[in-house]
């Protein structure tokens, strides 16, 4: 049951908040690449700083597309965790929907007291959001709950940012965050968009009928 949806178009942001009341969830879902705007944020190579003054950063697109909607989100989920005090908080997206809905979860749980005991994050064919200090600092707080579902053969999995003049590179059997066995067992030039579309055997829906098509 949708309590909530948001298009926003500066910055670019697509999502919803949902009730799930068979699996006793309140579901917070960032929609992926649906606009073509979104392809150019997704290309944003340039990185911020998480925290300010802080040496740790994460891809600029998606965390001024999160800090654009984060008010109106923790706003709404407070309401419906009193509301519905036993239910989970699940935080989820694919692609670009997959790295806000990480940087969501982060923000919320410090900003919402409790939320981490109550929270679980699911991601398909997320991007990388941000460097080695971040990654670090992510996994201390959250990487427990964390549930990142990559394809073997997704070209947008292994990709990263390398610098501030936009330089990207691919991380190929590089990673200690990554199964070698999975989406790093295959070679860059054999990966394929079709692969970063269908996940767990679902074709994405046709975006001339879904809701978030413009």
């Amino acid at each position: 049951m949708l309590n909530v949806t948001w298009h926003i178009d500066f910055p670019l942001s697509d999502g919803f908040v949902a009730l799930h009341h068979q699996d006793r969830e309140i579901v917070v879902s960032w929609a992926g690449t649906h606009r073509y705007r979104a392809l150019l944020m997704d290309m944003a190579f340039f990185t911020l700083p998480y925290i300010e003054g802080e040496s740790m950063n994460v891809h600029s697109g998606f965390l001024e597309s999160v800090r654009g909607m984060i008010g109106p989100v923790k706003q709404h989920l407070e309401v419906l965790m009193d509301e519905f005090p036993d239910y989970m908080v699940v935080v989820t997206g694919h692609s670009k929907g997959g790295a806000e809905a990480a940087l969501c979860a982060l923000d919320l749980v410090r900003q919402i007291s409790g939320l981490r005991q109550r929270l679980r994050v699911w991601t398909f064919g997320q991007p990388r959001v941000g460097d080695a200090a971040f990654a670090h600092y992510y996994n201390r707080i959250l990487g427990g709950i964390t549930f990142r579902v990559t394809g073997v053969a997704d070209p947008v999995v292994a990709l990263w940012i390398m610098n501030n003049d936009g330089d990207i590179y691919v991380a190929q059997n590089t990673t200690e965050c990554e199964d070698p066995a999975g989406s790093q067992s295959v070679p860059f030039f054999l990966r394929t968009i079709q692969s970063h579309k269908d996940y767990l055997g679902l074709p994405p829906p046709d975006h001339a009928d879904a809701e978030f098509s413009w």
